[in-house]
């Protein structure tokens, strides 16, 4: 079986759950291509190469980045097998119910649907820091063990569809609607930065996935594209970023393993 995995990943957290399916899938005698859905673009896959297209992202108010439902109007589904999984900091709702039914009406069939409980990555609000603070091991274990079950789905032809109840639905939605006015309404120029504390190194618009911040006379400056991914806060050598909070960010959250390295972020792993 070939696969492909679309992914997205604001700090880490999809891009693990991804990697993780795909040696997963190696070891099992599979072939597997990793994507990131930042570096594609606007160039939509050659679906008709692969057996099963897999799709992953971060729910952001159990709704989907924008940077991945603009990729997702570029595929062509024709009836292909798929399944998505979305990271949550606790609960979505409905958040891959939602992702598969964007697939679905690009022609997709999604048969496993699953939700990855990982840490908090939203460092500038000083309550939710307590979200982020869960040991490697743990992650380690958890993901593993998610990911054993959604492909013995997969390969099994057993559909598994995590959040398609009509309760899961409500609950998505009471997240959805306030977070997408906000998305509109708000979040243009949402990033804040202390210009006191800002060093200039450039490295927070290197990052950005979808090129919202530029330097104008050494000033950062938000061009109101922000999909709160918390990328850029969590990897300023100097805190000087915030975004939803106002608290400097004290500790940062650099990723689900120790020695993360946040450029694999921009990588394409590619048989």
């Amino acid at each position: 079986m070939f696969v492909a995995i679309l992914f997205f990943s604001g700090t880490g957290n999809t891009y693990y759950v991804a990697k993780t399916l795909q040696d997963s899938l190696q070891r099992l005698g599979h072939l597997c291509d990793l994507q990131a859905i930042e570096q594609l673009k606007d160039q939509p896959i050659d679906v008709s190469v692969y057996d099963v297209i897999g799709l992953g992202f971060p729910v952001y108010g159990s709704s989907v980045p924008s940077l991945v439902k603009d990729y997702i109007k570029l595929l062509q589904g024709k009836n292909k097998s798929a399944f998505c999984f979305v990271t949550q900091m606790m609960y979505s709702g409905d958040g891959a119910a939602y992702g598969g039914r964007l697939l679905k009406k690009q022609g997709f069939v999604v048969d496993v649907q699953m939700h990855f409980n990982m840490p908090n990555n939203i460092t500038d609000v000083k309550f939710l820091q307590l979200f982020h603070r869960i040991p490697y091991d743990k992650i380690r274990l958890r993901v593993q063990r998610k990911v054993d079950f959604i492909l013995s789905r997969i390969l099994n032809k057993r559909p598994y569809k995590l959040g398609s109840n009509p309760i899961s639905l409500i609950l998505g939605l009471l997240q959805r609607v306030p977070y997408e006015r906000y998305e509109r309404v708000l979040l243009p120029g949402v990033v804040k930065v202390n210009q006191h504390d800002c060093i200039h190194c450039g490295l927070c618009i290197s990052l950005c996935p979808v090129q919202n911040l530029i330097s104008m006379n050494e000033v950062i400056t938000d061009q109101g594209q922000c999909m709160t991914c918390y990328r850029c806060i969590n990897h300023c050598p100097t805190s000087a970023l915030t975004l939803v909070g106002k608290s400097k960010v004290e500790r940062p959250y650099k990723g689900p393993t120790p020695t993360f390295d946040v450029s694999e972020l921009k990588k394409h792993h590619l048989q």
